[in-house]
């Protein structure tokens, strides 16, 4: 009796309207959604791009962003690690050129700061220091052919035995063939610093003499304050091991004892030298 379409007009507006409206809420959901994925995807490509900068060329680039930026943060991690471990592997190096310098008196004042200190791996807790010159008589019964290999041998055995014996206390360091220096780190200048420091000397020679039947001859310089003494403790080290000739091969010497001596001089005439030579 009554036509469809009249019969369902409003109902059709309202389907129409309604489809109208979710197209429209379709659309302007996909605008929505694709601005607010292309901003947050946008850090991910610059930071892909950067990292893409940064590699060589030929390397595989993943096409999934997440995983090439995860591979490349562990890649980066792993070539620090292996960069630090190679680092420390060359610490050592620097630490012995450096103590050498510094023992030497050829170290800058910009070395002996606290944070170059640091980055050789050296610390200085105490405000004084003294040098101890070892050195090996040749006549050791350690030394069986004498070779090259005996006295790197031999270097090492006295070498770890004084880093165990100093502990933190200072530092060991190879200056010749046959010869080793002590840097000492003391508080100060007392008694109480000298006997710890003959104390640990003693401890050496008996332990290289009873143990390894090793002669050492040491020359143990004054206690001075502050590291760029350390050249006038070593000079007074090397003074002091040149009095082995007078006290032996198994001599301790040390520089207070012979300070005063400095003045002392022998004076040959001509002929009695000629005399002296032809007798020698």
């Amino acid at each position: 009796l009554v036509p469809q379409s009249v019969m369902l007009e409003r109902v059709n507006d309202i389907k129409a309207w309604a489809l109208t409206l979710l197209g429209v809420a379709l659309a302007a959901g996909a605008v929505a959604c694709y601005w607010m994925a292309y901003r947050s995807y946008s850090p991910i490509r610059d930071m892909m791009m950067a990292v893409m900068n940064g590699k060589q060329p030929g390397q595989p680039v993943l096409v999934n962003e997440y995983e090439f930026i995860k591979t490349s943060i562990a890649e980066t991690l792993a070539e620090g690690k292996e960069m630090k471990e190679k680092l420390e592997g060359h610490i050592p190096v620097v630490r012995a050129y450096f103590l050498t310098r510094l023992l030497k008196g050829q170290a800058d004042a910009a070395a002996l700061e606290e944070r170059s200190l640091q980055l050789v791996g050296v610390r200085f807790p105490h405000g004084c220091v003294c040098v101890a010159l070892i050195e090996v008589d040749e006549s050791s019964e350690f030394l069986i052919d004498r070779s090259e290999r005996d006295w790197a041998l031999l270097r090492f055995v006295l070498y770890n035995l004084s880093s165990e014996l100093l502990g933190d206390r200072g530092y060991v360091m190879e200056t010749d063939r046959n010869r080793l220096a002590l840097l000492l780190n003391l508080p100060d200048a007392s008694d109480d610093s000298r006997s710890e420091r003959d104390a640990l000397i003693e401890e050496l020679k008996q332990m290289s003499e009873g143990r390894f039947r090793t002669k050492i001859a040491v020359g143990v310089s004054s206690i001075r304050r502050g590291l760029p003494e350390t050249g006038r403790c070593y000079e007074e080290a090397l003074n002091a091991l040149d009095y082995r000739i007078i006290h032996g091969a198994s001599s301790l010497v040390h520089y207070e004892a012979i300070q005063d001596k400095g003045g002392t001089f022998y004076h040959y005439p001509m002929e009695t030298e000629a005399q002296l030579m032809n007798y020698m």
